[in-house]
């Protein structure tokens, strides 16, 4: 992509084959320190939800707003579009002792950033991977997608995500 025609969804920076490049704000040292800092303190059985700013953070914000329930122990990361995520950031989350992780974001066909949705690919890497270390840990990774008014859903998913990682 040209530098002109540049969106700032961070896709080409969670795709490039030589790490050439980063996204202002999102660099992969950014995210990992924001993992770092979730991971380090607190509640031992934390769950990572990447979370794009457009459909998914606005369901989760409207949830909020609704007062729908989800666990505390989800903790949410907010990046311009799930296609910054890579299968890197994925595995990071777990090496840092998350116990699940999920992605947020817009219904298939509608992001207005990447409209292929990479984040689909990356999750797949991250579990196929995953499967060949330790394949329970391949089934604690979820992609989401939905329409921004979709609040009920975003908590729905949240409390039942939560209960298949933690086995409860």
């Amino acid at each position: 992509i040209p530098f002109d025609m540049c969106r700032g969804c961070g896709g080409c920076v969670a795709n490039c084959p030589n790490n050439a490049m980063q996204l202002l704000g999102y660099t992969d040292d950014q995210i990992t320190v924001q993992l770092s800092g979730i991971l380090s303190n607190g509640l031992d059985e934390k769950i990572i939800g990447f979370i794009c700013y457009e459909c998914g953070y606005a369901s989760s914000d409207l949830a909020g707003a609704e007062r729908f329930n989800y666990p505390e122990n989800i903790h949410l990361v907010t990046l311009p579009c799930l296609g910054r995520i890579s299968a890197i950031h994925i595995l990071k989350a777990f090496e840092l002792g998350a116990k699940g992780v999920c992605l947020i974001g817009c219904m298939p066909g509608r992001c207005q950033y990447n409209p292929e949705n990479t984040a689909k690919d990356n999750v797949e890497l991250a579990k196929s991977i995953l499967e060949s270390i330790d394949g329970e840990l391949s089934e604690k990774i979820q992609l989401y997608n939905f329409c921004g008014a979709k609040s009920h859903d975003f908590a729905r998913s949240m409390n039942e995500f939560t209960k298949r990682v933690l086995g409860e």
